[in-house]
């Protein structure tokens, strides 16, 4: 009887088997730390004709500028056919400033919706000028003097539109003139810029826009691909920074996304203006 106990307590030492085997499941835990490593890469956005980490395109916009500040106002001559001052008066003319209100001109860097935003106030508005690139500024400063402003009439910034340092409601008129296709998350400076505008404010946004008929869409860019870098090598003797100018354009949402955009930021009686035959389009949102 002893005998046969013995042998029945034999399978008892299966577990020890069960646990020799266990070795086998690591191969399926270290393919699941890759997926999540792979789910946790950054996010990527265009950089022009480029495919890039969101983390870096803050930094390549602002190095561009800082190449091409002393020639940004020539590259706007460029890529809008020399109609970029005409629509800035529009923009202006659109918010339609008032003495005494502070105003806020996002990548507004050389200067050009600040002076606007000053002579039609008669110098009587609170002006702020925020820009990623300090070499933006110090040019928008320095033209200043050449349109008859004080030095101190306006303050200059050095500032990321994704994440102002300002307090919520602080200003009652809000401009942003071909900046926000440059920005790594421009629905997130959208929503900033509603953050910072005071109830009852008013936000103005001009930026290029694919043309609106087929014909003078497709003779737009061949013009821009083939002519703009090439002057952008004369004039500034950097192409590279031109060409992306032009594919910045070709990749950027049309007006109609960003007149959604505005709509999901929070604006209400969003209006929307095509410019130039299509080329650029000015959008206006209050904050009720």
């Amino acid at each position: 009887m002893q005998q046969t106990t013995k042998n029945r307590l034999r399978p008892a030492s299966r577990p020890e088997r069960r646990s020799q085997r266990r070795p086998e499941r690591h191969p399926v835990r270290r393919t699941a730390h890759r997926t999540a490593r792979r789910q946790e890469s950054p996010p990527q956005v265009s950089f022009g004709a480029e495919t890039i980490n969101a983390h870096d395109k803050t930094n390549r916009v602002r190095q561009l500028f800082a190449e091409v500040a002393d020639s940004y106002d020539q590259m706007n001559d460029l890529m809008s056919l020399g109609l970029h001052k005409v629509w800035k008066d529009a923009l202006v003319a659109r918010v339609a400033p008032r003495a005494g209100e502070h105003c806020l001109d996002l990548a507004g860097g050389t200067g050009d919706i600040a002076f606007r935003l000053y002579k039609a106030t008669n110098g009587k508005a609170i002006i702020t000028v925020a820009d990623l690139t300090a070499e933006m500024l110090h040019h928008g400063q320095n033209r200043s003097f050449t349109h008859g402003i004080p030095p101190h009439a306006i303050t200059w910034q050095v500032a990321n539109a994704e994440d102002l340092k300002c307090a919520d409601n602080s200003f009652a008129a809000i401009t942003l003139a071909f900046g926000l296709r440059n920005m790594t998350h421009p629905r997130q400076a959208l929503s900033e810029a509603f953050r910072v505008l005071d109830s009852g404010g008013r936000l103005a946004v001009l930026e290029f826009s694919p043309p609106d008929t087929p014909i003078f869409s497709e003779l737009y860019r061949r013009l821009s691909r083939r002519l703009i870098p090439a002057l952008g090598k004369q004039i500034a003797d950097n192409e590279a920074a031109y060409r992306y100018l032009v594919e910045s354009i070709e990749t950027f949402a049309d007006a109609e996304t960003v007149s959604q955009w505005l709509k999901a930021a929070g604006f209400r009686s969003v209006v929307s203006e095509r410019l130039g035959g299509g080329i650029a389009a000015l959008h206006l949102a209050w904050k009720y």
